[in-house]
């Protein structure tokens, strides 16, 4: 199958297809706009910007739904944001998968470089989750920043690296896409803003992702294929702690160059 489709019977010629075209693959050609079958990096933007949903990518044409009103997302956005907090208290029950499906089928659209859409995710929790902190807390045995999280947390209770939270999402991409820590960072940022929408807490776990750096084993103990790396880690759980507040910030740091 050609992966940029073109049916001719709803084309107008308009021309937005192959002006819109990153990769300039797609021209107008004996009164038909044809597309070439190389280089497309699946962006969809001739897809998006197609005025009749003459044009489909891989067999999928346009989603119908509804656009976003800006004017109320120009007051609510910023409200999110401001009030977002790393949550560390939650409630004593797992995250399903169902509990973020509509967090995940955000992610779909998340940015990534060239469009490989190749960021994975592991949802870990119940006994999966046990077992990972306890080869987590082995870990820190032999980092000498954290030698001393293991007897804090089996001597005292006092659990640094997971905050007893009841669910981990860790997200992973291939090692050598050179984008591949930002796409992550950027998807885990979209999960971290809008978990709260659905009653879930989140809290960026970045003890783990030292565990992780350090640790090669990590990644094969959690079923990853070989060739990617874990690339961020989120501790989530049903937030347990109203926050009602919004603390105040510096100014942004922005210098202007023209």
């Amino acid at each position: 199958m050609q992966r940029i489709q073109i049916n001719h019977e709803k084309c107008i010629l308009c021309g937005r297809c192959a002006q819109v075209c990153t990769m300039h693959i797609i021209r107008e050609k004996e009164d038909k706009m044809v597309a070439k079958d190389v280089d497309c990096i699946g962006c969809g933007h001739c897809v998006a910007v197609c005025p009749t949903g003459a044009v489909s990518l891989g067999g999928k044409g346009a989603i119908t739904e509804d656009r976003f009103d800006a004017a109320v997302l120009q007051k609510q956005l910023p409200l999110l944001v401001r009030q977002r907090r790393s949550m560390r208290f939650f409630k004593d029950k797992p995250v399903s998968a169902q509990d973020i499906a509509p967090i995940m089928d955000m992610l779909r659209y998340a940015p990534t470089g060239k469009n490989r859409q190749s960021v994975g995710y592991v949802l870990l929790s119940g006994q999966a989750l046990e077992d990972f902190v306890h080869y987590s807390y082995k870990l820190t045995d032999s980092v000498s920043s954290m030698n001393l999280f293991s007897s804090l947390y089996y001597d005292r209770g006092n659990d640094i690296l997971f905050r007893n939270a009841p669910s981990v999402l860790i997200a992973y991409a291939p090692a050598e896409f050179y984008t591949a820590i930002v796409d992550v960072s950027i998807a885990l940022t979209i999960f971290d803003l809008a978990a709260p929408l659905y009653g879930i807490g989140a809290c960026w776990a970045g003890f783990l992702m030292n565990l992780a750096n350090q640790d090669r084993h990590m990644t094969s103990r959690l079923n990853i294929a070989e060739g990617n790396k874990i690339l961020g880690v989120l501790l989530i759980g049903h937030s347990d702690m109203d926050y009602v507040a919004t603390p105040n910030r510096n100014d942004i740091n922005l210098k202007v160059m023209e």
